[in-house]
């Protein structure tokens, strides 16, 4: 294995939040599907508001990678 770059890492980081983003979704769309009480509804609220957060969080390592972060 060698040694790996700046470009490599940063795919697989924008992958790794992808694939978290797309679980967390998921998550949360399975635990609405099967509510039945208030609090299974609020717990898939939560997994959609993850969702969310690593969508924003996907945008702040892109910027920061482009330098644009401040």
């Amino acid at each position: 294995m060698g040694t790996p770059t700046h470009g490599e890492v940063f795919a697989k980081l924008i992958e790794d939040i992808a694939h978290a983003q797309e679980g967390c979704a998921m998550l949360g769309h399975l635990t609405r599907a099967q509510s039945s009480s208030a609090k299974d509804k609020a717990l898939a609220d939560g997994w959609i508001a993850l969702s969310e957060l690593f969508k924003r969080v996907n945008y702040q390592v892109i910027e920061l990678a482009k330098g644009k972060l401040q």
